[in-house]
């Protein structure tokens, strides 16, 4: 056997060591499915998994012979393995749930929603709700609604240094059916 570092045996050895133990299957408890050693990339991969974590079982003030022994390692795929990540098996030989990603919101904590400014979303830049104190959302107008009133054809607001509300609401001025049959287009 050959030992890489004096400390474990290097891949090859490794992996025939736990397929005489284990046999070609997955180990993962949720897969079992067989596992193919001529597939080098990919997550059919095989790899070895080690049953308790190596950060985990550093932390715990194992040695890297402790961590790296046979009986502590299993054939997984790789996206087996990927699933699987630092988690421990229970007692029963399941895997733990692993926790959702979003956390459910308490309904009961949400803030009201204001009908007069929906929440900051009819305020422009520098505006306040006058009923929830809240400010616009977004907080900023993306460039493309920046448009001064001398710049557009609304030519609503008499302050040149704000910029277009009608514009920024996205109001798009159409010329009534009639006169566009008169008109053309």
């Amino acid at each position: 056997m050959t030992v890489i570092d004096n400390t474990r045996l290097d891949r090859d050895t490794i992996i025939s060591e736990l397929r005489v133990r284990d046999g070609d299957n997955c180990k993962l408890p949720s897969c079992g499915k067989p596992l193919d050693f001529s597939i080098t990339e990919g997550p059919q991969r095989v790899t070895i998994d080690h049953q308790y974590p190596q950060a985990r079982a550093r932390q715990d003030g194992w040695t890297e012979r402790q961590i790296w022994d046979l009986s502590n390692l299993d054939l997984m795929h790789r996206a087996c393995n990927a699933r699987k990540s630092d988690k421990v098996y229970n007692d029963d030989g399941t895997l733990p749930e692993s926790p959702s990603r979003q956390k459910a919101v308490d309904k009961s904590n949400r803030p009201m929603v204001c009908n007069l400014c929906e929440s900051g979303r009819l305020l422009l830049e520098g505006e306040t709700c006058e009923l929830c104190g809240s400010g616009p959302q977004p907080a900023t107008a993306p460039r493309y609604l920046r448009v001064k009133p001398s710049e557009c054809s609304h030519g609503w607001g008499d302050n040149p240094d704000e910029y277009c509300w009608m514009c920024f609401i996205g109001h798009v001025e159409r010329k009534p059916a009639i006169d566009r049959l008169i008109d053309g287009p």
